[in-house]
């Protein structure tokens, strides 16, 4: 059967496990109600017939004279147990199994390693310091160590086994004998651990709940406090302390007032049997035989030790759901309690934000932050920025710079930045008018700078109000003072070019400075590509240690006089051993040439080009010299246009002679031409200079 409740019933020899069996057997009646035999081994099964045959003969079961071990199952209240107890002659458990067969033993340790709970049966005549107690103090202590000799020894085997300790109970057997101890009873008033803390200060303290259960201790205390100190050994054992109980059971449901056993003899009542008990602890032969059962038992007390155990594996079962419950109780308290804290903190620490910090940081905040919703926020925004307001339109009311004007503007754009505001309009309009005020500031600026001539700084200013104020009221104005500027400085920058004359590499590099000022404060001039030819050519002469001359060209007649020969002479200094001889030695019709000449910074201006006949070996000088000058001329050496020769036209009529020239410079890949574009814009920008007019 599931959830079946495993029971180890102990006690010594004649504390009543047996009479403990004869009221289950009473109760399992079928006239009765609540408990019902299941199944049994068969010896148990005899034995329970047997208890029952004595009780309808009114008699007492016999005393224990063998060890046997005895099992049975039955429910009470639809809950199901399984009893096992050993009944044996002695009264040390030890003894008792080392008597059994090794399957008996190890069935006797089976059980008592799997039981919930452990049922302590104690007499109150043998056991226990009664008014009823029948036998001598060292038989009680002898039996008292045998009992809680054994206890210890099946905790032992539950502990090899990993087993928790028993839940146990301490069972009064013979009831009936003390008066007024009907009622279980806790062996201590209060509870402990945590389920003390609960009850003592919780229930008890602060509410006033008072279990009743104590309120039963104070009445049974009288029969249970000589013996408080045994109690609370057995309660060592027991896995919950605060759960061991007391049960007193009675078979026949009569105490001595009620005549449950009278003797025969004299019908005394049974509380002066004590005076036929000698002092081994058993009664004397008059006495037992006098001794009757009652003629209609009524077992009392196991109701509430069952019902007990049905609330023990209850709460076993709903302990752990109940801590995990309460675990989870006091969690969300807490975690109810820390949000509200957190949240109470979070929205102080947010409206301080809103009210002290920076707004730039307010405006990074909200921009991540919707507070849309959040009348508390909205109102501390709308309160900051209403503040920050006042303080521009006071401070505008006072300005008088463009710089505080500024400021202020910038101010008002980082407020209108600020998400979720209810002030836009009213930035927007505050903003329009400091910028009006900046602009008509600004304009007024530019006219007195541009009255005193100071050119530098009026373009400044036009720079500054075209950034700032692209499409101002004052727009046009301030474009045509600019233009006015601009075509000034242009003229006077190009008629200073134009005045530097250039006849050295000097002049020439004076030219290329004031020429690369020009082009980084006019880069859009209308010539600029022209210009930045010429500057091209201009910087490499200014800067070249020489140039090569790639020379070609005729000397000779076109004419039928055909055979005269003629020599170019081309000299750069002022005597022959500088001299470089062109000459074509054969006779011909034309005679052509192309030869390089590589010529030095400091023979440009001294280049001289003659023309001899040197017809039957004489050397008759032709025509006149012609001087060139590298800088000067540069715009010729484009190695296309025919440079002329002077000629003599009144006696040498018929002579064309002519030369070409290309200049080249040397580079990082070697010597490099220059191309005709690059010359042409030389000739005009450089030399004569005229298109800088």
């Amino acid at each position: 059967m599931k959830n079946q409740t495993s029971i180890f019933l102990l006690g010594c020899r004649g504390a009543g496990k047996t009479s403990f069996l004869t009221g289950l057997t009473l109760l399992a009646r079928a006239d009765m109600d609540n408990y019902v035999f299941l199944t049994a081994e068969d010896k148990t099964i005899t034995l329970i017939d047997g208890l029952r045959r004595l009780t309808d003969n009114n008699k007492w079961p016999p005393a224990t004279s063998t060890t046997d071990i005895f099992e049975f199952e039955l429910t009470y209240k639809n809950s199901a147990f399984n009893i096992f107890f050993m009944d044996y002659p002695g009264e040390d458990i030890e003894d008792a199994i080392r008597s059994v067969d090794s399957s008996l033993q190890k069935n006797i340790q089976k059980h008592a390693i799997n039981a919930d709970f452990l049922l302590v049966v104690v007499d109150p005549t043998q056991d226990l310091r009664t008014e009823v107690t029948s036998v001598e103090e060292k038989d009680i202590r002898s039996r008292r160590d045998a009992l809680l000799h054994s206890i210890g020894h099946l905790e032992k085997l539950r502990k090899q086994s990993n087993k928790k300790p028993f839940d146990i109970a301490i069972i009064i057997s013979k009831a009936d004998l003390l008066p007024g101890l009907r009622s279980s009873a806790k062996i201590q008033s209060s509870y402990t651990g945590i389920w003390g803390v609960f009850y003592n200060i919780i229930l008890k303290k602060i509410f006033g709940i008072h279990s009743e259960k104590d309120d039963q201790l104070s009445s049974d205390a009288q029969h249970i406090k000589q013996n408080d100190e045994f109690f609370k050994k057995i309660i060592g054992y027991a896995k919950s302390k605060e759960a061991v109980e007391i049960f007193p059971i009675s078979v026949c449901g009569y105490n001595t007032e009620d005549m449950s056993v009278i003797d025969s003899a004299d019908k005394k009542p049974k509380k002066d049997r004590t005076e036929d008990v000698d002092q081994k602890g058993t009664e004397s032969s008059s006495t037992k035989k006098e001794k009757r059962f009652p003629s209609n038992p009524k077992p009392t007390g196991y109701e509430k030790l069952f019902e007990w155990m049905q609330e023990r594996n209850l709460l076993k079962k709903s302990k752990p759901l109940f801590i995990v419950f309460l675990i989870l109780l006091i969690a969300l308290t807490a975690s109810i309690v820390g949000y509200s804290f957190f949240t109470y903190y979070r929205t102080a620490a947010f409206l301080s934000f809103l009210e002290e910090a920076p707004i730039e940081d307010i405006s990074t905040v909200l921009t991540q932050k919707d507070i849309s919703r959040k009348n508390k926020y909205l109102r501390a925004l709308d309160g900051r920025i209403s503040r920050e307001i006042e303080v521009i339109e006071r401070q505008l009311s006072l300005a008088s710079t463009d710089e505080t004007h500024k400021r202020l503007e910038e101010r008002i754009s980082l407020l209108a930045s600020v998400p979720q505001i209810a002030y836009s309009r009213h930035l927007q309009e505050l903003h329009n008018k400091v910028e009006n005020l900046r602009e008509a500031s600004l304009f007024a600026s530019i006219n007195a700078v541009v009255r005193t001539g100071d050119h530098q700084s009026s373009i400044s200013l036009i720079a500054e109000y075209r950034k700032n104020f692209p499409y101002g009221s004052n727009i046009r104005a301030v474009e045509n003072m600019e233009q006015r500027i601009t075509d000034g400085r242009r003229a006077a920058l190009r008629g200073q070019i134009h005045s530097i004359l250039v006849n050295n590499q000097a002049g020439l590099a004076k030219k290329v400075g004031e020429i690369r000022k020009y082009l980084s404060v006019y880069p859009d001039d209308p010539n600029t590509e022209e210009i930045h030819a010429a500057f091209y050519v201009a910087d490499l002469l200014s800067s070249a240690d020489a140039v090569r001359l790639l020379v070609s060209g005729s000397g000779f007649s076109e004419t039928s006089a055909g055979n005269l020969r003629y020599e170019i002479r081309w000299t750069t200094g002022h005597t022959e051993e500088s001299s470089l001889l062109f000459r074509q030695d054969t006779a011909a019709s034309i005679s052509l040439f192309a030869e390089f000449m590589e010529i030095s910074n400091r023979d440009w201006g001294l280049i001289k080009v003659e023309l001899w006949n040197i017809r039957r070996g004489l050397r008759d000088r032709l025509m006149a010299s012609d001087d060139f000058n590298i800088i000067r001329d540069a715009h010729l050496f484009n190695g296309g246009k025919r440079v002329p020769l002077k000629t003599n036209l009144s006696q040498w009529e018929e002579v064309n002679a002519w030369i070409r020239v290309q200049l080249q410079v040397r580079g990082t890949g070697g010597w490099q031409s220059i191309t005709r574009d690059h010359l042409e814009a030389y000739g005009r920008f450089i030399i004569p200079g005229d298109e800088w007019k």
